[in-house]
């Protein structure tokens, strides 16, 4: 037996048509607004997913990175674990991406262990794709205190055909809340499970459609979540298996995150819609390059701009891209960090206070 769904109250049923509500205005909004916008709030928002799902884990992965694993792009510096992890998690979110709308995907208890394969084989201790042998408990890695006890080893293959089972049922919320409960319970796996738990939360909300893959997801919420998280986990959870216990506390967490994650998105949305009409603006009326306007929206959310990212962006030469990087920064709208192959451009003066009066939200 796993985990089920609780019996769900009028204030639950609300939430779920919030959110039903506001999936269905963000899917319309993202759909009107210039096509460079949606584009950003996509990349942003894949960024701060990897981000924040490795941050409830303990792993401080910098968003800059993080972005530029979601464009293909190898992060600059030395390679540690938190890149490696960075890695193999954006390669399981974009599998996860394409999963969203096949309709012939089916959630085997296979499925599972090659997904955790993809997300954590680089990890030669982690055994990755084999079910744990021996006792796993579940810990906060704030203060290392346990939140609850996996079952013993041998129930795993049985609870996890019973949680592919659940998987291959209707998407919805509270289903997806519920399969990130029981993965992460279940503790199928030597290490990663709650990573791998989170991820499939996304993959359940992003079968629902209406939403680009990218954006369905509360794995960028619950980064900042951590206390209600842990908290969350434990009360449903208790201290050893307990499949019969109480789910709605969970559930409602989780529900309060797809609300904050949507609304969050809208604001994003929003102010890259009113930046991207400002920048048009003032690189018209100071005879700068247009074409510069996709990375001076990274740059007005706090991003950093490499001369690489803007010759991909434009398909310019180096010596034309570097030209206008130059110009932007006369302009005050970028300036220049570090020096050659090392230099980099934040945004500038200018930029700064454009960005403050558009109120563009801090990344």
């Amino acid at each position: 037996m796993i985990h089920t769904a609780p019996r769900l109250t009028d204030t639950d049923r609300s939430s779920l048509d919030r959110i039903a509500s506001k999936r269905t205005a963000l899917a319309a909004t993202l759909g009107a607004g210039p096509e460079p916008c949606a584009i950003f709030v996509r990349r942003l928002t894949g960024a701060r997913a990897l981000v924040g799902s490795l941050a409830v884990e303990g792993c401080a992965v910098d968003l800059d990175d993080a972005l530029a694993a979601v464009d293909g792009e190898v992060p600059r510096g030395v390679e540690t674990a938190d890149l490696r992890a960075l890695a193999g998690l954006r390669t399981a979110h974009a599998y996860i991406e394409r999963l969203a709308a096949d309709q012939a995907f089916e959630p085997h208890p296979q499925f599972l262990r090659g997904l955790h394969v993809v997300m954590l084989g680089h990890d030669a201790a982690v055994a990755a794709g084999q079910w744990r042998d021996g006792g796993a408990a579940l810990v906060d890695p704030r203060d290392q205190s346990t939140v609850c006890a996996g079952p013993p080893s041998a129930q795993i293959p049985a609870l996890m055909r019973e949680l592919a089972v659940a998987l291959a049922g209707p998407s919805g919320p509270v289903a997806a809340a519920l399969a990130h409960l029981n993965l992460a319970t279940i503790l199928p796996f030597r290490a990663g499970n709650e990573r791998l738990a989170r991820a499939i939360q996304t993959l359940v909300l992003a079968r629902m459609g209406g939403l680009d893959p990218a954006l369905a997801g509360i794995e960028d919420w619950l980064g900042g979540e951590m206390a209600g998280y842990y908290a969350s986990l434990r009360a449903a959870a208790g201290t050893a298996w307990q499949p019969q216990a109480d789910t709605g506390g969970w559930v409602r967490f989780c529900l309060a995150g797809q609300q904050a994650q949507l609304d969050r998105l809208t604001a994003s949305h929003a102010a890259a819609v009113r930046m991207w009409s400002e920048l048009a603006a003032r690189l018209g009326q100071e005879d700068l390059p247009v074409r510069a306007a996709p990375v001076l929206l990274d740059a007005a959310f706090g991003l950093t701009v490499r001369n690489g990212r803007y010759r991909t962006e434009t398909g310019l030469s180096d010596v034309v891209a570097t030209r206008d990087l130059h110009r932007l920064c006369d302009a005050g709208l970028l300036m220049a960090i570090g020096e050659k192959r090392g230099r980099v451009y934040r945004l500038g003066p200018a930029l700064t206070v454009l960005a403050a009066r558009v109120r563009v939200p801090a990344s």
